[in-house]
């Protein structure tokens, strides 16, 4: 199923036209022109390009893990679990004091 959604790639202002055009299946040139000539002589409000932007949900993002927070965390690869764990601990503490100092 087809949702609307504003662009987050093709936008220029709020991705509006983007998303529509996404959802049209069209080039988003296309339907920045036609909104531009539907503005500018009066026929379609900029309120109504504003009340679109706040009611169409922003496109959500696909598979994206944000990686900034934390770090990523490995399996030890040796027999002995308490030693790795011991490793793994001691580099993060050491990690923690750099960034205190």
């Amino acid at each position: 199923m087809k949702r609307l959604y504003r662009s987050r790639d093709d936008a220029m202002f709020a991705g509006v036209c983007g998303g529509i055009a996404k959802y049209l299946g069209i080039d988003s040139t296309i339907v920045r022109i036609v909104t531009f000539l539907l503005i500018v002589p009066g026929g379609l409000s900029i309120w109504v390009y504003i009340a679109l932007a706040i009611i169409i949900p922003l496109e959500p993002r696909e598979n994206v893990i944000d990686e900034s927070y934390g770090e990523k965390f490995s399996e030890p690869k040796t027999d002995s679990y308490e030693e790795s764990y011991r490793n793994i601990y001691e580099e993060q503490k050491k990690k923690s004091d750099e960034d205190f100092y």
